[in-house]
């Protein structure tokens, strides 16, 4: 049974404030808006997550809960980690390895640079760097999470918000 993983940068955010940590940036308003046609466009292309990973930087979260209204996926199960802010890519694989085999398809949502080089690390392919809310769908004909490695993957399509 082939794994369908979805890599997701969090939308656009607020620039750095001197007053506000990192971790607590908001969403702008587009970022919010590009978040809510993303979500709406997955979940019309048929999309829909088993499991749902995130970082717990604030701007994380509210990307989050957008793609969660639009897909009908319940916010409350989704699993929140900071293994997913100020990652690396063998951190972010760990905790995708880490997934139940019984999950099908598994969306992440995290920070550039570490999401970008993971996708470049799972499928061998010059990913480039994502834009702010930009998603990687990607698939793999192993059946467990656990087998998720470099070059294990194949990139299906890349989501750009530009294109929504």
């Amino acid at each position: 049974m082939s794994k369908q993983l979805f890599l997701i940068r969090h939308a656009q955010a607020e620039g750095m404030q001197s007053d506000i940590k990192d971790i607590d940036r908001i969403l702008t308003n587009e970022g919010c808006r590009d978040a809510m046609r993303m979500g709406k466009l997955l979940s019309e292309e048929g999309h829909t997550p088993d499991l749902v990973l995130s970082s717990t930087a604030e701007r994380t979260r509210e990307t989050t809960r957008y793609l969660c209204e639009q897909l009908n996926y319940d916010f409350e199960k989704v699993i929140f980690t900071e293994d997913l802010y100020e990652s690396s890519v063998r951190l972010m694989l760990s905790t995708i390895n880490k997934v139940a085999d019984q999950h099908k398809t598994l969306f992440v949502i995290a920070h550039n640079p570490s999401i970008s080089y993971l996708g470049e690390s799972l499928t061998g392919d010059p990913t480039g760097n994502m834009p702010p809310c930009g998603v990687l769908y990607l698939k793999s004909s192993t059946g467990s999470w656990q087998e998720i490695s470099q070059n294990s993957c194949s990139l299906k399509k890349f989501y750009d918000p530009i294109d929504l």
